[in-house]
């Protein structure tokens, strides 16, 4: 199988997934910008690993809060000229601010298909409780995360793969050569890997 960093983007269900997932996280108190660009990823991760391509065809970058899709700032500046988003910045509790995404007034899921809308409800469910912080420190748990240099496009290949533990040079290079492995069988295959 050939490994694939990125499959052409579909604006159409960006926009839609964007928008599908920002109205059901309406009344999410965790709901913020960085918590929409991990449930995108991983919507597109389990569509990947699943059916063999991504929701949105996004490419996803390693950046230093986790997988964000490639020239993030210019897509989010789009979604809001189109009316699908609007970004409101919040005052929360421990002083800081947060950026929520609300689903704009030209809004439309119409272009996912079922399938897809389970695939991002399946997210939903499953970081329901996740805060920011906590999707993003989990995200950096992802072998392909791990192994990309920041500013790097993530493999949808090794996609699916997590590797806990501390960030040290002894899992990194166990990362890397799980990776290697991955790659040269070929496999797309969706687990954890628990460090020795």
């Amino acid at each position: 199988m050939e490994e694939r960093t990125s499959f052409p983007l579909q604006w159409d269900k960006l926009a839609a997934a964007v928008a599908y997932l920002s109205e059901k996280s309406r009344n999410d108190d965790n709901f913020s910008e960085t918590k929409l660009v991990k449930l995108l990823y991983y919507a597109d991760s389990a569509a990947y690993l699943r059916t063999g391509k991504p929701i949105t065809g996004a490419t996803y970058i390693h950046m230093p809060h986790g997988p964000y899709p490639h020239d993030w700032k210019e897509t989010k500046r789009r979604l809001e000229d189109d009316k699908s988003i609007t970004i409101l910045e919040e005052n929360i509790p421990n002083g800081q601010k947060r950026r929520r995404p609300i689903a704009g007034v030209a809004a439309t899921t119409d272009a996912l298909t079922k399938q897809e809308q389970r695939f991002l409800d399946e997210q939903l469910r499953r970081f329901h409780d996740f805060n920011a912080r906590q999707i993003e420190d989990y995200s950096h748990d992802e072998l392909a995360w791990r192994i990309t240099a920041q500013g790097e496009a993530i493999p949808y290949g090794l996609l699916g793969f997590r590797v806990p533990g501390s960030d040290t040079d002894e899992v990194r290079q166990r990362a890397q050569r799980l990776a290697d492995s991955i790659r040269e069988r070929g496999y797309r295959i969706a687990h954890d890997v628990t460090p020795r």
